[in-house]
């Protein structure tokens, strides 16, 4: 005994098709990644990546943050434990003594998980 014995195959009689290539697409070649080379440096890196979802978010916030920089903005950071967990306190420590981080709130679970303390120093 099957459970599909009652089944009937779906009409299609109500679909509408239409060419692929007459579908507009989000993503062009042009905004494909590029591979590097060993010798390549980060900012060649990140160069290369796609310029399409996440991408297109950092490198505007990048830019962001930049200008809020020279233009002495403040730039103020809100993050959860997920940030420490994953290994990026080294990070966000050096991107505070480069003057990107003027003010930080971090979660209770955040706060647990930097065990030693390196975020939580004041910037002289």
């Amino acid at each position: 005994m099957s459970i599909y014995e009652d089944l009937q195959p779906i009409s299609l009689d109500e679909v509408s098709t239409y060419p692929l290539a007459s579908r507009p697409s989000k993503v062009t070649i042009e905004d494909f990644a590029a591979p590097v080379t060993e010798d390549s440096s980060l900012s060649d890196y990140l160069g290369s990546l796609p310029n399409i979802l996440a991408v297109q978010s950092l490198r505007e916030l990048a830019a962001r943050m930049r200008r809020a920089r020279e233009a002495k903005k403040p730039i103020i950071w809100g993050l959860g434990g997920h940030v420490i967990k994953t290994g990026l306190a080294p990070v966000i420590v050096d991107l505070m003594r480069r003057g990107f981080v003027t003010a930080k709130r971090f979660s209770p679970r955040a706060r647990r998980r930097d065990r030693d303390g390196r975020i939580n120093f004041r910037r002289r």
